[in-house]
This record gives structure tokens, C-alpha cells and sequence, in this order.
């Protein structure tokens, strides 16, 4: 039988709970005087039992007239994140402690955190997975996290969301905020701290931003136990966030806290992650007006070939919009802002010739946000779609077909072409007018130029259905061409004039900004594909060359060194020109070269993309030359050598925060590379453990990259190896099956049913590409 103090406790529990359930916090009903009305029992007895169960603690006694008690077990199971005092003040609200959801069902940390890079395959997402778990750790715990990274790297923007996700799970008040405070050096009187902690109201997140990089350990380790000792008779305790530079020792942190979280610099992070962040924030601002935004490629393209952080880019998209309401309303046009490229601050140059990465060259012309149905920036960009209209699809054809046919172009036979005397003699015309022009150091080209131009003249190639851009620049060449097709009496429209100019410009920019071309000559014809397809892709440029020695050629050794000195002579730019070739060939090519006096030269091994992506860095100085650059380049080489001798990529975590798989992210966009390096890596693993050979970086670096290239190629429907005959080579049989009964062992690789040829990519990564 339930005694009187039991009566008492499931009335207030029942009270609490219809109160809660109907989002009143009155609980008026939870006094003495009612408690003794409801259950017909003595006030004082009921009065007695009241405060002997707030003594106890099975109730929060709530302060005023009359005094009311809640039921903690109640309020608890609700808001199980929640922390309660024991005693509410008379001006007190519960509600200051809750935050009731609309949804019952308790929210994950992770469920709807929308954050870009968060998403698995971001740059973030590791950083992610190791930030979340703190929300979870009790109330009164002294916890402290570190947040490292260079300025403009997202790292208090990042602190919003965590505090508005702790707000969402209803763990926090919703009146809980961020205090920041920045110290120079760690203050040695302790006090000046404790007063400006003592006026912190509702802080969930203490930010403390130390400026400077040396610290040292001792003072840094007495400056956090300052801290514990001050909150060690607290309630709640803040979470401790550090903010340190990228510069700051590691193994000083290590000591503090074992969350430390590495914030990516913005040049780290993938150019799609970059393109969601710049619209993200347009959107806000979208949104903030009440104005649609239209934005052409265009200042994407400039404002992203200008900025270096996330605060950069949010003062040049705030100040464009900016610039855009004004002129909106001087012209009167009030419903929609538009942004080009003339609203960029002048710091950044919108007359220089920017390359446009693969990601913008599939990107509508003009894309519009509409603040009434604002777009998840975080999501896959597959999954949107913007207002692009029938002209932006035709321009994006017209990329794409430019990208296809002459960024990533081949050899073109031009001997005897059509059969037909008066076409091969318009083609050998069109070729005289090639000779002496910009483009005639790219002979494939040059060649793939004439004979796309010739199929314009002829009307064999239709462009009557394209819509294209306006020009507003002049190519001499095409006055030239003009004039050759009027004597052949042949009628060029005006869209054909136009297209001819596109053409002419697209092929010129390239050859822009690098003036020295970078041959790869090896007898691997499809890893060297590869890399030179990729890498040009990457930077819109012809910059990297394939020159191709048969594996089984019979060739004597000075035949294809001289085809290959002739091919350097011809892509010479007048600053010397990188060869890249295999181990065996180097001393070969250094020799014969050597003492040719037309043409400066350098050869190095090429032992992985690690070494192409720092000579691109070389070589991006428009001032550098050969010999220049071969200080600079020998150091790298030998920075590259230690990494891939190295065997640190075998832990998970080292992989996923890897520098250069990152940048093979960013090579190649749109895949899903975390997964992918895991699902490559874990056949790699299978096949270097059957034939009981170590698992170094070199081949891990080279078997992930080619084996990303042949997914990237399957999704944009690319080939780089059609140029390339059937294999009929001699190749190790055994080791082949291998390769292939590992990756088919992988069921989410097995999925793609990989070709004979696209095995043998695998297979000469395995087997040539290792270091």
C-alpha cells in the first residue's frame, strides 16, 4: 500500500508532466495548499514532505507565493541533456533550462548537421566525427578542445554551429552564447581573467584566442589548471575552445586535450567545397534581403581565383551584394540582385586571363538563388539544380566539347584526310596560317585545330543550333582565316566568324601562364595518361605532354631519343622545357640531351604525381626558367623521396588527413574519394599481403590516384586510353589475376566490372608506379 509521501510524489510527477505536455511551465497545481486539497491530507504534513524531497533531491523547488516543487525524474527523462538547479529563483523560468523540440524524438549529434565538408568524403568530416562526441560529455566536466588553423579558416563559425546544434538537442538554455577573448601572451596575474569570467552570462563555448606561438608548455599547462581550479566548484562549466595558429607546436596540445582539430586552409579544400561555401554565403544574404541573387560564372570565377580564406571571401560577397542593392535601385530594378565580376573589390583583378577549373567549366553561365526556396549548399551538388536555361546548357556543351576535343586532344593525322584535292588543300592552307601563330608550339593542337576548322568552312560540323556567348575581343588569326575561306570562295556566317573566335580564344588561354612544358615519357602509356590528362584538366592548360615508348619496341635507343629531342624542340616556349620519365630511361635521355645546344633541358625519374604537382608549383612563376628552377626542384625531389619511402599511410587516420590524397580530391572532383582510397587500399592490401611485400606510402599514393582516375574518367564518360591499342603485352599472368580477384573480391568495386584495359591500369600502377 503506497504511503503519503508516495501519493505526493506521483502527483507531481503527473502534474509536471501535463504541464510540460501542453507547454505551460506554471505548475500551478504543485503546492502545498493544492497537493493537501487533491489528496485530503494535512497542509503541514504535505508542507513537511515537500521540503524533505527537495533536501533529498527528488525535487526543484521553485521560489514564490505560493512556493511550487517539479518533479527532477520528470523533467530528466524529457530533456535528458537538460541541467536543472535544485532551487528556482521567484523571477526564475524553467524554460531558461529547456528548450522544448517540436519533433519529441531526441536529435543526434550528427543528424541534419549541415555544415559544408561535413559530409563524408569533406574535408571536415573527420574533423567532424572527432568535435561531436564532446557535446555529450557531462555538464560539471572541465573540457577543453583546440581549434588550429591559419586566419579565415572557419574556426568561429564552425563554434556557432556547434552551439546551435547543443541548442537544437536541447542540451543548452536557448540563451546560451559564445564569449570570446583573445590574449596576446598568457596574462600572469590570473585575476584580470577571473573578472571578465565572473561577468560571462549563459556561456556554453569560452573562446580564448592565443595570438602568439610561444608558449611554453609549463606556462601554458599552469594556465589551464588556473582555469579548472576556478570552475571546480561550478555548476556548468563551459567548454574550454583554445584557438591556436597552424604554427603552434602539437606536442605542446597533446598534453591539454586529446580533441585537436585541424582546421583546413581554404586552398586545401576541394574547388567544389569552395563553390558550395561561396553560394552558401550569397544565399544568406539572399535570404537577409528577401532578394533573389542572380550570379554570373563569371565572378565566381574571379572572386575564387582571388580569395585566400573564408573571411576574405565573406567580405567580398557582402560588399558585392552591397554594391549590387545600390545600383539595383538606382536602375530601379528592385526584385532581383545581380552579381558580376565589375561589384569584386578592386584588390581583386578582373581583368587578368583566369583558368577555369573543371568544376566551373560544367557550371551554368548564370545561376539564380531564390530566397524563397533556398537550397542545403552541404548536399552533393548532383542533386541540384539551379534555373538554368536552355542557353546555359548550350554553353555548357560548348565547354564541354572544347574541354574534350582540344584540352585533353591527341595527335591528328593530317596526311591525305579527306581524299577530296580541294579540301586537302584548304586543310594544307589553313595549317600555312598555323605556322607562324601562338599555337604552333602544341603540334597535336595545332593539328586537331585545322582540321576542326576545316570541317566549320566545309559545314560538316553544324553550330547553327548553339547559342553562344558574346565576344567582345579580337583574334587576328580569324580575319586571316576570313580571307582564306573567300578565296575559296567559300561563305562563313556571322555565328561561324564568332565561333571561330571562341575557338581561337579558349585554344589560346591554353597555352597561358606556363612557359615551360613538362614532357612524361614512359613506356606505361595509360598511368602516363593519366597523369598528364588529370593534371591538364585540373588547370585548363596544355602543360603536360605524353610521349610514348612501345614496352616491347624495337626501336634502337637513339631512334626514339631523337624523335623525342624533336618533339621537345617543337613545344619549346623559350624557357627550356622538364622531362619526367621512367627510372631505367633517365640517365639515357640526360645524356643524349646533354649536349644539344638548341634546347635547355632537365630530366628527373617520375616516381609519382607527388613530383608534378610540386614542379606545376615551380614553374607557375611566369619568370621561371630550366635552370632557374633546379635548386629549388632537387630539394623537392628529395622531399618527395622521403614521403614515399615512408609507411605512414598505412593508419586510417594519417590517410584521410593526408595533404597529398586530399589534393588528388581536388584534382578530381566530385568522387567520393574517402571511401574510394579505403576501397582501393583494402585491395592493395589483400594483393602486397599474398605476394608479402611491404605496403609503402609509393604504393599506396599510386594505386589510390589511378585507381580514382579510372572512376573520375567513368563518371564525366571520359577515355583517356583511346589512343591506345588493345593489350598484347607480356605481362605477368599470375599477378594479373591477382589484381583482378582482389578487386572483384571488393563488392563496392566489383560494381563497376572493370575492362581488360582498365585492369591494366591497376596493374601497371601496381607494378610501375611504386617507388
Amino acid at each position: 500500500m503506497s504511503t503519503n509521501k508516495d501519493k505526493i510524489i506521483q502527483f507531481i510527477k503527473d502534474e509536471t508532466s501535463k504541464c510540460i505536455q501542453n507547454n505551460s511551465y506554471t505548475f500551478e497545481k504543485c503546492n502545498a495548499l493544492i497537493i493537501s486539497m487533491e489528496l485530503f491530507l494535512d497542509r503541514s504534513n504535505v508542507s513537511r514532505t515537500l521540503n524533505e524531497l527537495h533536501r533529498t533531491g527528488i525535487l526543484i523547488k521553485k521560489n514564490g507565493r505560493p512556493t511550487s516543487y517539479i518533479s527532477k525524474d520528470v523533467l530528466h527523462n524529457k530533456f535528458p541533456f537538460a541541467s536543472f538547479p535544485d532551487v528556482l529563483l521567484k523571477n526564475a523560468k524553467i524554460e531558461d533550462y529547456i528548450s522544448q523540440p517540436s519533433n519529441p524524438i531526441q536529435q543526434s549529434a550528427t543528424k541534419s548537421f549541415s555544415i559544408i565538408g561535413s559530409q563524408k568524403g569533406g574535408s571536415l568530416y573527420d574533423l567532424m566525427n572527432q568535435a561531436l562526441p564532446v557535446l555529450y560529455l557531462p555538464k560539471n566536466f572541465f573540457k577543453i578542445i583546440i581549434l588550429k588553423g591559419s586566419f579565415g579558416t572557419g574556426k568561429k563559425y564552425f563554434l556557432r554551429q556547434m552551439l546551435d546544434r547543443a541548442k537544437q538537442m536541447n542540451l543548452i538554455p536557448q540563451k546560451s552564447d559564445i564569449c570570446f577573448l583573445e590574449f596576446p601572451e598568457i596574462i600572469p596575474d590570473f585575476y584580470h581573467l577571473t573578472q571578465k569570467l565572473d561577468t560571462l552570462d549563459h556561456c556554453y563555448i569560452l573562446n580564448i584566442v592565443l595570438s602568439s606561438t610561444h608558449f611554453q608548455q609549463e606556462n601554458l599547462s599552469s594556465f589551464v589548471n588556473l582555469l579548472a581550479t576556478y570552475y571546480e566548484n561550478k555548476v556548468e562549466i563551459p567548454l574550454i575552445a583554445l584557438t591556436v595558429s597552424e604554427k603552434f607546436d602539437s606536442s605542446i596540445l597533446q598534453t591539454l586535450s586529446p580533441v585537436i582539430l585541424n582546421f583546413p586552409s581554404l586552398d586545401e579544400r576541394s574547388e567544389t567545397e569552395v563553390l558550395q561555401l561561396t553560394l552558401s554565403m550569397i544565399q544568406q544574404e539572399s535570404i537577409r534581403l528577401a532578394k533573389n541573387i542572380s550570379i554570373s560564372v563569371e565572378f565566381l570565377r574571379t572572386l575564387s581565383a582571388n580569395i585566400h580564406n573564408c573571411h576574405q571571401m565573406e567580405q567580398e560577397i557582402l560588399f558585392a551584394v552591397s554594391k549590387s542593392l545600390f545600383s539595383s535601385y538606382t536602375k530601379g530594378e528592385v526584385n532581383t540582385l545581380y552579381l558580376e565580376p565589375g561589384f569584386l573589390s578592386e584588390s581583386c583583378n578582373v581583368d587578368q586571363k583566369i583558368s577555369s577549373s573543371y568544376v566551373l567549366q560544367h557550371f551554368p553561365d548564370t545561376i539564380t538563388l531564390n530566397y524563397q526556396q533556398p537550397y542545403d549548399f552541404a548536399n552533393d551538388f548532383s542533386t541540384l539544380s539551379f534555373n538554368s536555361s536552355a542557353e546555359n546548357e548550350s554553353n555548357y556543351e560548348l565547354s564541354d566539347y572544347f574541354t574534350r576535343n582540344f584540352t585533353l586532344c591527341n595527335e591528328a593525322d593530317l596526311k591525305d584526310v579527306t581524299g577530296s584535292y580541294s579540301e586537302d588543300w584548304l586543310l594544307s592552307s589553313i595549317r600555312q596560317l598555323f605556322t607562324k601563330s601562338v599555337y604552333y608550339v602544341d603540334p597535336a593542337l595545332t593539328d586537331n585545330l585545322c582540321l576542326h576548322i576545316s570541317s566549320v568552312f566545309n559545314g560538316s560540323f553544324n553550330i547553327k543550333k548553339m547559342t553562344l556567348p558574346e565576344v567582345t575581343y579580337t583574334i587576328p588569326l580569324v580575319q586571316k582565316l576570313l580571307a582564306l575561306a573567300n578565296e575559296n570562295h567559300l561563305t562563313i556566317s556571322k555565328t561561324q566568324e564568332k565561333y571561330l573566335s571562341i575557338l581561337l580564344h579558349y585554344c589560346e588561354n591554353l597555352l597561358n601562364d606556363f612557359h615551360i612544358p613538362i614532357i612524361i615519357a614512359s613506356r606505361h602509356q595509360m598511368i602516363m595518361n593519366n597523369y598528364s590528362n588529370i593534371f591538364n584538366l585540373h588547370y585548363n592548360r596544355r602543360l603536360i605532354y605524353s610521349f610514348a615508348i612501345p614496352e616491347t619496341s624495337n626501336e634502337k635507343e637513339s631512334s626514339y631519343l631523337s624523335r623525342l629531342y624533336q618533339f621537345a624542340l617543337k613545344i619549346n616556349r623559350g624557357q627550356g622545357v622538364l622531362i619526367l620519365s621512367d627510372d631505367d630511361l633517365k640517365s639515357q635521355i640526360s645524356s643524349y640531351f646533354f649536349p644539344k645546344t638548341k634546347l635547355v633541358s632537365y630530366c628527373i625519374p617520375l616516381h609519382s604525381f607527388l613530383i608534378l604537382r610540386a614542379i606545376i608549383d615551380l614553374i607557375s612563376n611566369e619568370k621561371a626558367t630550366v635552370f632557374s628552377i633546379i635548386p629549388n626542384l632537387l630539394i623537392k625531389q628529395q622531399d618527395t623521396f622521403s614521403v614515399l619511402k615512408d609507411t605512414t599511410l598505412k593508419s586510417y587516420t594519417l590517410r584521410s588527413a593526408d595533404e597529398n590524397l586530399l589534393f588528388v580530391r581536388k584534382l578530381m572532383p566530385g568522387l567520393d574519394s574517402v571511401h574510394i582510397n579505403e576501397y582501393f587500399y583494402s585491395a592493395l592490401k589483400q594483393i602486397l599481403n599474398e605476394l608479402e611485400i611491404e605496403m609503402t606510402n609509393s604504393r599506396i599514393l599510386n594505386f589510390l590516384f589511378h585507381g580514382n582516375c579510372l572512376l573520375f574518367q567513368r563518371k564525366y564518360r571520359m577515355n583517356f586510353y583511346d589512343n591506345i591499342a588493345d593489350i598484347h603485352l607480356n605481362i605477368d599472368p599470375d599477378l594479373f589475376d591477382l589484381l583482378k580477384n582482389c578487386i572483384e573480391h571488393i563488392p563496392e568495386l566489383a560494381k563497376y566490372e572493370f575492362t581488360k584495359k582498365e585492369f591494366y591500369v591497376l596493374y601497371q600502377a601496381l607494378v610501375y608506379g611504386g617507388f
